[in-house]
């Protein structure tokens, strides 16, 4: 990927960890998440695991700031400018009956669920972003690109350490420890995006769907969290940089707190030897959950809808209980994600 940094230097515990060129694809192959089952997904399409590097390590990345929402930036050393979308977004928090959308599904006939429009609207709500990922449609001449906020990043960190007897080098290196993060999150985004691809996705299927963004997110944030394993190695890391960026993603909750539970999941296989052949077949399940979803969203159709909602339904259970003090957090973890694998078991081919 080429990273352009639009704020021109400004944030130099950033910039100084830039060298990300091929890297995220290279970490991709060696976490095995290159896997045979989106081989055997990428193929149908005339497509191989070639393409999905081609495609990651060719997405711009573009560092902004707050101030340029809206406004168009010229990219050093292009003869362009980009437009700079928000840093944040006001939403409708909707009153999703996940029933009453099944049974609008079976009524409308095969797929044509009802609008998120019409969902009752409880209120609103913000989404404050540290990075996005952009797909504007496979005419466009860019068609994939990732802003990634790094005054924000910047200041959240140091807000976090501004009351710890921290060291200035180490506050740099977990601001450029959830700088890796927040980027791979995104493009683990560009990763699932069928789109991207030339594969059209199920246009009754989509982000403005709760049960969609629960698992998009859930599994974005467990594919960032297995590429950046490798950073957390060696004698010479910040012990606390896996600890940081483990309570971060706890502490987005929802989808994201569930990618945690994934790679948390995976971690406890990978520590276990030998592997019998129940724990190698989980840890396929969680090898192989990328493309599966990627197929989820093109075949999407009545049953796969009952699937995800039986898989939503667990998850909120869960948490629920988990809230309510009847669980504690190893067994919310545990139920969140066998749920989640829970479309491994019940969608192949």
């Amino acid at each position: 990927m080429i990273i352009h940094d639009l704020t021109r230097g400004k944030y130099p515990a950033l910039t100084r960890f830039y060298s990300f060129k091929d890297e995220v694809s290279k970490e991709l192959i060696d976490a095995h998440l290159m896997s045979s089952e989106l081989e055997n997904f990428l193929s149908e399409y005339s497509l191989c695991n070639k393409d999905v590097i081609r495609l990651l390590d060719n997405v711009p990345v573009f560092l902004v700031e707050s101030s340029m929402a809206h406004e168009y930036v010229a990219v050093p050393g292009d003869e362009c400018s980009v437009r700079v979308p928000a840093d944040s977004c006001v939403g409708q928090v909707v009153d999703f009956d996940v029933d009453e959308w099944l049974e609008d599904m079976h009524e409308e006939c095969h797929g044509r669920n009802k609008d998120p429009r019409e969902w009752e609207c409880k209120g609103h709500s913000v989404s404050d972003y540290l990075g996005l990922y952009v797909f504007e449609g496979s005419d466009n001449v860019v068609p994939c690109r990732i802003f990634i906020w790094a005054d924000k990043i910047e200041e959240y960190v140091r807000n976090m350490y501004s009351n710890v007897r921290v060291s200035s080098n180490d506050v740099e290196e977990i601001i450029q420890a959830l700088y890796g993060f927040i980027l791979r999150h995104e493009m683990m985004h560009a990763l699932m995006d069928v789109a991207a691809y030339g594969i059209a996705p199920c246009p009754y299927f989509n982000y403005s769907n709760p049960i969609y963004s629960y698992i998009e997110e859930a599994l974005a944030n467990y594919m960032a969290l297995v590429t950046c394993k490798s950073k957390f190695k060696g004698p010479h890391v910040n012990v606390g940089l896996k600890l940081f960026i483990s309570s971060f993603a706890e502490r987005q909750g929802g989808g994201y707190a569930v990618g945690l539970d994934l790679f948390n999941q995976l971690c406890e296989l990978q520590s276990k030897e030998p592997l019998v052949i129940t724990r190698i077949a989980k840890k396929k399940q969680l090898l192989d959950i990328a493309p599966v979803w990627m197929r989820v969203k093109v075949q999407f159709n009545y049953d796969v809808a009952c699937l995800l909602a039986e898989i939503w339904k667990k998850c909120l259970k869960a948490e629920a209980e988990y809230e309510a003090g009847e669980i504690d957090y190893e067994e919310l973890e545990a139920q969140r994600a066998q749920a989640i694998l829970t479309i491994i078991t019940n969608k192949r081919g």
